[in-house]
């Protein structure tokens, strides 16, 4: 690899609004405003206007998570308000245009159940008073054969009923596309035709999740309000869906925003039910020769103050499987995860910085109590890059309550391309791997870093560990095609080593091993070179200089593996010397001009490989002096 220059490159992948996001609070204090107007329209000729009344059902309300601290209700001109379960407005009096509302002012805390326990699916507690959460209806084709058959896919093998609702708003996040057509915008479409078309807005996409749960014996019910949004960097109208956990109560699932039994404090709470087409507002009235014309409902929600920002207690590493990448390859990124917690843990992780845009940013993630679990990022690097440089990205992923880790990637045309293929299958063999428990925990690599060409074979180092209270007897432990059996004693540690021939290996391999009961892989890459090289790049100088002036000589050494014992000269002059050489390091070196009429015309580099092995570098310098004196000539006859 010619590495000339480094460029630092990242990309912003995820759009940062503000410099907190709203849904990062643990509170929210909300000014919410509803308000509903009506035009009273009096026809040509004699009227009768006896009265008109207003029943308004969608305000904010009081529960676990949300308060209602105070309230104003308004109307204009000035009506009779009755208060029950809804809002009342009754006036007697003509006017041609009557509004009303309530102005509260609400504290909203995230939605969210601490749960500690597993709830067995399916649900074994009678279900009788939850009936009309458990039927079908005319937008909740929940007895749909295609629902159904969807829906028992996703809960085959599961036993446990968070597990099953996580899975099934999942899928339907990933599934279905949210889209603003004008059949969705204006109009809810049953679950079936969000199903077959696979689009939808809010109120579909949460049909659909909600017929799935009822199929399968799961109560499930609608939430209607308003919540925040980036799509329009503001608050709008917004529908989810509240899950019936035995034990527990009515569980908040969105599975448009992608929070899994969970809603931030964003999300104000006005009305729950079981169509969303329900109306928001009743008009009743008596009249004749009047034309009652209302209009759209206006929610207005305004920030008055933020609480605490949201604390996960959850640990994350990444590791990068594969580095020193070609242009156009995939690295799979794999992220670990351990929820401290000894309740459930929705989670989800944004990729949020890369060498280029991905299709798919971000990654749900469901964590059990206590539980150890990973997930997977793919990292496309761009092709066309550059000959002879070496580029190297941020990769950035941000977790739960704002937690950030990275690491680098470098790339560049010289190196192997990693395939798609190949990602992807060292991606499954690690899920494989970590399906059982760990008994056997295996690290294999290289003796050395570097192998070069004049070397007769290498040699692959594993180390292998018991964490297990049993013995294994006649594990296969094989590199390729060269297979092992050992012994590994309960608690055992072990060293086990393959030779390889030079001439048939380079870039990734693998020792894999194999039991009955388990199996493991160490993937890790041998880099063979044809020598040890170090160049000079990048040599500048004056073509002339004066013999009473000075000048400057500029160059760089680039070395394709790390080196030892380097000693640089330039004329002859030692001006620099160093243990070891990994990476590219720039020179400049002053002179004045009777130095080069005096000495050697050249750069010389003496290094060491990692075997102890000399090379000698030499680069020619070019320089005319000029102004020469009559007595430098004659020194430099006689070797003065």
């Amino acid at each position: 690899m010619r590495w000339i220059i480094f460029f630092l490159i990242f990309l912003v992948l995820f759009d940062i609004v503000n410099a907190q996001e709203l849904n990062e609070y643990q509170d929210l204090k909300l000014d919410v405003k509803v308000q509903g107007n009506v035009d009273i329209i009096k026809q040509p000729g004699s009227y009768q206007f006896e009265y008109l009344s207003s029943e308004l059902s969608f305000f904010p309300r009081n529960d676990r998570f949300q308060t209602v601290i105070s309230d104003e209700l308004l109307s204009s001109p000035l009506a009779e308000i009755s208060r029950g379960d809804n809002l009342i407005y009754r006036w007697e009096e003509y006017s041609p245009e009557m509004s009303f509302g309530v102005d509260s002012r609400v504290d909203v805390s995230t939605n969210f159940y601490k749960i500690n326990k597993k709830i067995k699916f399916p649900i074994q507690d009678n279900m009788v008073d939850f009936q009309e959460y458990l039927q079908p209806s005319d937008l909740v084709n929940s007895d749909n054969p295609k629902i159904i058959a969807q829906a028992k896919k996703l809960a085959e093998g599961e036993d446990d009923l968070y597990v099953v609702t996580y899975k099934i708003g999942k899928w339907t996040k990933e599934n279905i596309n949210y889209s603003l057509d004008s059949l969705t915008a204006q109009a809810s479409q049953n679950s079936v035709w969000v199903y077959e078309n696979r689009e939808g807005v809010c109120d579909e996409l949460t049909t659909l999740f909600i017929a799935m749960l009822r199929s399968l014996g799961i109560p499930a019910r609608f939430a209607l309000g308003s919540s925040y949004t980036n799509a329009i960097g503001g608050f709008g109208n917004h529908a989810w869906a509240e899950v019936y956990f035995p034990e527990v109560g009515w569980v908040a699932f969105d599975p448009t925003y992608g929070q899994f039994g969970y809603v931030d404090s964003t999300h104000v709470k006005m009305k729950e039910g079981n169509d969303p087409r329900d109306p928001s507002i009743n008009y009743m009235w008596r009249s004749r020769n009047v034309d009652v014309k209302p209009k759209e409902v206006d929610i207005e929600v305004g920030v008055i103050s933020k609480g605490d920002i949201l604390k996960y207690n959850v640990d994350m590493d990444l590791d990068l499987l594969r580095n020193n990448v070609g242009e156009g390859s995939y690295v799979p990124l794999k992220i670990a995860l351990k929820n401290n917690e000894n309740y459930y843990l929705p989670v989800t992780l944004y990729l949020t910085k890369g060498p280029s845009v991905v299709d798919d940013n971000s990654v749900d993630i469901l964590l059990k109590p206590n539980e150890i679990s990973t997930v997977f990022f793919h990292i496309y690097v761009p092709e066309k890059l550059e000959k002879n440089l070496v580029y190297e990205s941020e990769l950035e992923v941000e977790g739960p309550g704002g937690i950030k880790r990275s690491v680098n990637l470098n790339y560049g045309e010289s190196y192997n391309i990693y395939t798609k293929e190949e990602a992807l299958a060292r991606i499954e063999q690690i899920k494989k791997e970590e399906e059982g428990n760990i008994k056997i925990v295996m690290s294999c690599n290289p003796e050395k870093d570097v192998y070069y060409t004049y070397e007769d074979k290498g040699v692959v180092v594993c180390n292998l560990i018991s964490k297990d209270d049993t013995d294994f007897k006649g594990i296969k432990l094989c590199f390729e095609d060269d297979c092992k059996d050992i012994d590994l004693l309960k608690s055992e540690e072990k060293t086990v080593k393959f030779d390889f021939n030079l001439e048939q290996k380079n870039g990734e391999s693998f020792v894999s091993l194999v039991d009955h009961n388990l199996s493991r892989s160490s993937y890790f890459n041998v880099n063979i070179l044809t020598d040890a090289d170090v160049r000079v790049v990048d040599l500048e100088y004056p073509k002339t200089v004066d013999y009473r002036n000075n000048g400057e000589v500029k160059f760089s050494l680039d070395p394709n593996s790390k080196v030892n014992s380097v000693e640089v000269k330039v004329g002859g002059k030692k001006v620099f010397m160093k243990d070891e050489l990994a990476f590219r390091n720039d020179f400049l070196v002053p002179f004045d001009g009777d130095f080069f009429y005096f000495k050697n015309p050249y750069i010389e580099v003496k290094y060491k490989d990692i075997n102890g092995k000399e090379h000698i570098v030499r680069e020619v310098i070019n320089i005319e002096i000029t102004g020469i004196p009559w007595y430098a000539r004659v020194m430099k006859i006689f070797n003065f």
